[in-house]
């Protein structure tokens, strides 16, 4: 989902918007009961198996050079864009989570709009 939003968007401010929206939608017709799949097994299984979080690790590496590349369409430099890539990872992980207590969509919204409007993007 994350490439097919990058190869769409001009720059991180649509890529941002398009990612939050995207788990917004499929967080209330899951009536918020879904989460990251990757996340949820990443926390119950890798620190038991090293296959497991090498796995994970490949995921979640994927999804923050995919970010950072939206980054670098606004000419973020890598190091720049690297940083930002991990920072919203870490916020949409979060983001989710918030999401399904709250049974709201609030906290993806606000997600992207601090990476949209606050100076990060």
């Amino acid at each position: 989902m994350m490439q097919e939003h990058l190869e769409a968007s001009s720059g991180s401010d649509q890529f941002v918007t398009a990612v939050a929206d995207t788990y917004a939608i499929w967080m209330e017709t899951s009536d918020f009961s879904s989460g990251c799949p990757i996340a949820t097994t990443m926390l119950e299984c890798a620190p038991h198996s090293p296959e497991i979080r090498a796995a994970g690790l490949v995921a979640i590496d994927r999804w923050i050079t995919i970010v950072a590349d939206a980054f670098k369409k606004n000419g973020n430099d890598s190091l720049d864009a690297a940083s930002k890539g991990e920072a919203f990872i870490a916020g949409i992980q979060g983001a989710l989570i918030l999401s399904r207590i709250r049974k709201n969509v609030g906290p993806l919204d606000k997600l992207a709009e601090s990476f949209r409007n606050h100076g990060i993007g």
